[in-house]
């Protein structure tokens, strides 16, 4: 059971930090903390399962945040600047950014002098999307910060086992325009769901 709720909570962290994230987090020196992502896991299964928020709900949310020292939000330099749906559904989303957060996950951006990042969540009938935004000194460090994760992408596509996982990063793209950085994931709202319900039949187990 435990092993459950720690991969599905693992997939949570996926999901919220586009897949790339974790995979190119590896070679910094910052130890990945699961706990937290355990925590919102956990959270997360127990909402479904006691029906107290609807996932397939539409909704929007971003937050501009601040990175400390330690690669987590400053939670006096971080706020949502657009929230649009329902309140469960969003907070709920604003637990899981700070999960990820509190995780260690973006030390490694901190490393590479990133002070200011956006994530947006949104989920229309359609398709769920989540959007990685940052702008670095110059548009030389933008692209090779984004070769990086592209080949990092591919190298996951070709190591990760897991269906599940591997299907996040197939849909995850990088794109930079000038000093700007964009990790973008997105998939059809029928997939991207078929996967979180397989994962929850995993925790049931």
């Amino acid at each position: 059971m435990k092993k459950s709720i720690d991969k599905f909570s693992l997939i949570c962290g996926l999901l919220l930090t586009l897949a790339a994230f974790p995979v190119f987090a590896q070679s910094s020196k910052a130890e990945l903390n699961k706990r937290p992502l355990q925590d919102f896991g956990q959270i997360f299964s127990e909402k479904v399962k006691n029906k107290e928020v609807d996932l397939k709900t539409p909704f929007s949310l971003t937050l501009q945040g601040t990175l400390d020292a330690n690669g987590k939000f400053d939670p006096k330099m971080t706020k949502v600047t657009k929230s649009e749906g329902d309140a469960k559904i969003i907070e709920l989303a604003k637990l899981g950014i700070e999960a990820v957060s509190d995780s260690g996950v973006f030390y490694y951006l901190k490393q590479l002098k990133v002070d200011e990042v956006e994530i947006s969540l949104v989920q229309t009938d359609l398709e769920f999307s989540a959007d990685f935004k940052s702008t670095f000194e110059t548009a030389k460090r933008a692209k090779s910060i984004g070769d990086g994760i592209k080949l990092n992408i591919q190298i996951g596509k070709s190591a990760v086992k897991d269906e599940n996982t591997k299907a996040i990063l197939e849909n995850s793209k990088v794109e930079t325009i000038g000093k700007d950085f964009l990790l973008r994931f997105s998939m059809p709202f029928e997939q991207f769901h078929g996967i979180i319900d397989r994962e929850l039949e995993k925790v049931k187990k």
